[in-house]
């Protein structure tokens, strides 16, 4: 079923600078003959769902900034299903911002200081002006199956990894 799950991703805008939003559109979109269900929760964080890369691609460092509550049991309604030949989309927002970070539980409270994408609960640290590549990933799991299953009656929960079409951005 993974070829038929097509994730993808893209930007608001192509150029940025400090103190611009910026829009990602996140869209799966279910190309099999069958309804699908998925789970998006990603991870805690927004930048869990996303990978953002230098011109050398390496995987940018990305920084959690606040706590939340863990969740092992998702709620039936955080299911979404997917008809045939549909889609559907998820807005995650951030703001280009210059300021100085410091990494959420980190011991030895390291400060980062540069250009960030801040999306409220974490950022990616960018360092300093330039040209990133951008792609989303999606894990649906076995256990996030089971669970929809023996808890409400669900089939078809995808399971298996996605990955995005790559794009860029520039931030000035």
């Amino acid at each position: 079923m993974n070829n038929d799950i097509i994730l993808t991703l893209k930007s608001n805008k192509e150029n940025y600078f400090t103190g611009d939003n910026i829009e990602f559109t996140y869209t799966f979109f279910n190309n099999s003959p069958q309804f699908v269900y998925m789970l998006p929760w990603g991870g805690q964080y927004a930048t869990n769902w996303i990978g953002i890369y230098n011109y050398q691609n390496q995987k940018l460092q990305d920084l959690p900034l606040v706590i939340y509550e863990l969740k092992f049991i998702p709620q039936k309604d955080e299911f979404i299903r997917i008809e045939p030949k549909q889609s559907h989309s998820i807005f995650i927002q951030g703001k280009i911002v210059k300021t100085m970070l410091s990494k959420f539980r980190s011991k030895d409270q390291k400060k980062y200081e540069g250009i960030f994408i801040d999306f409220d609960n974490s950022a990616v640290y960018l360092k300093e002006p330039g040209v990133f590549n951008i792609k989303a990933f999606y894990q649906g799991t076995d256990d996030w199956s089971k669970k929809g299953k023996e808890l409400y009656n669900l089939d078809n929960i995808f399971v298996g990894r996605l990955e995005s079409n790559e794009f860029k951005i520039v931030v000035r």
